[in-house]
């Protein structure tokens, strides 16, 4: 990708991630113009995928198989049938529109998602019937500084081949390049725990809708919420 464009990549992400920041902090968000920068940033990460396409047929050619149309038809087709043409609103009529059907899904996980008073006496009772404590070990272990060797178990016991959060960084980049960047994981991660906050992307997910394949698919209701995180 030559650098005009890398650096418009990075703007769009940019923008992205602070709209998602905002809105995970409950500030209302324009939906529309989330929805825009989305499709613009695709549109270049639909390029840089077409060079990979292009090199792959070298392989495809040199084993003389060319299912490079299967599976790009193959992807189309899961693209296809993920996405949400129509959903019914809360008077049951049909919603078509992009910018209709994304306000129905902010608003009913905005809904789902929202804060709930908490019942303080029932909290105290809860916590009070509990006679398991940890010893003094055990105690002095959690609360022990993070060491480089616990950041390294912790990346190394993580699932591979998961799907990344919004910076693309996957569990097996850290792992590759842990060496190079463990100092900054672990100032990071002391820090978080001493200020007990954390950075405004690691708080922010990318939620896919994934459909139970039962029920009506045009309510929301039956749609699984998938949260993609970033790995740190």
């Amino acid at each position: 990708m030559p650098k005009e464009n890398r650096r418009d990549f990075y703007r769009l992400e940019r923008q992205i991630n602070i709209l998602c920041e905002k809105s995970a902090c409950g500030v209302d968000i324009d939906v529309a113009k989330l929805e825009s920068l989305k499709l613009e940033l695709s549109a270049y990460e639909l390029n840089k995928c077409r060079g990979t396409v292009l090199r792959s047929k070298a392989i495809w050619a040199v084993e003389s198989d060319k299912n490079t149309k299967y599976f790009l038809n193959l992807e189309k087709y899961k693209q296809e049938n993920n996405s949400i043409k129509e959903l019914l609103n809360d008077n049951n009529e049909s919603v078509y529109a992009t910018e209709g059907i994304l306000d129905l899904q902010y608003k009913f996980y905005k809904e789902l998602y929202s804060c709930v008073d908490t019942d303080n006496d029932k909290m105290s009772e809860l916590l009070d019937s509990v006679d398991t404590k940890i010893d003094d070990n055990d105690c002095n272990f959690c609360d022990a500084d993070i060491s480089h060797e616990d950041i390294c178990k912790a990346i190394n016991q993580m699932s591979k081949n998961k799907s990344p959060g919004s910076d693309g960084l996957t569990v097996e980049f850290y792992c590759q390049f842990y060496n190079e960047i463990r100092n900054v994981l672990f100032d990071l991660f002391n820090v978080i725990e001493k200020e007990g906050v954390l950075g405004g992307s690691m708080k922010c997910g990318v939620i896919s809708l994934i459909y139970k394949k039962k029920g009506d698919k045009k309510s929301l209701k039956n749609y699984r919420p998938i949260s993609l995180l970033q790995v740190d």
